[in-house]
């Protein structure tokens, strides 16, 4: 683990580029983004439920969840929220709206969502990246 001396976050590898944006809650739900804050909280709150608490970070664009290691991802779009987990492998199945190769062994798969009717789904799938860090 690599620790930056700027900002203090925490890395896996040593020398993680990343930015030391200090940015909040209130800045990543500014503006029209401000409609998702509740679907947000709903998210979150569901989520703690499954996994206990972990960190929040706000980079330049939405919201990092993170324990060892980043395993979701929250951004909100003018018409979506949209939310990143992690795999070991493309999963098709899931339908992502879109997916990216993030390294060797993981792909990102994102989900747009407009309410929470497929929470329950998308947290195994987060609880499935989360375990993905510990390892």
């Amino acid at each position: 683990m690599w620790t930056c001396e700027i900002c203090g976050r925490t890395f896996r590898r040593q020398g993680q580029s990343h930015s030391h944006n200090a940015r909040t809650k209130e800045d990543a739900f500014r503006g029209d983004k401000v409609k998702w804050l509740p679907l947000y909280e709903n998210l979150k709150a569901r989520a703690v439920e499954r996994l206990g608490p972990f960190s929040e970070y706000y980079p330049s664009v939405g919201v990092m969840w993170k324990q060892t290691s980043t395993f979701a991802e929250v951004k909100c779009k003018k018409d979506v929220m949209e939310i990143a987990f992690y795999s070991d492998r493309l999963h098709p199945e899931r339908e992502p709206t879109r997916w990216l190769q993030t390294s060797t062994n993981r792909v990102a798969h994102l989900i747009s969502v407009k309410d929470d009717r497929n929470f329950e789904t998308i947290l195994n799938w987060i609880v499935e990246s989360y375990l993905l860090t510990q390892k």
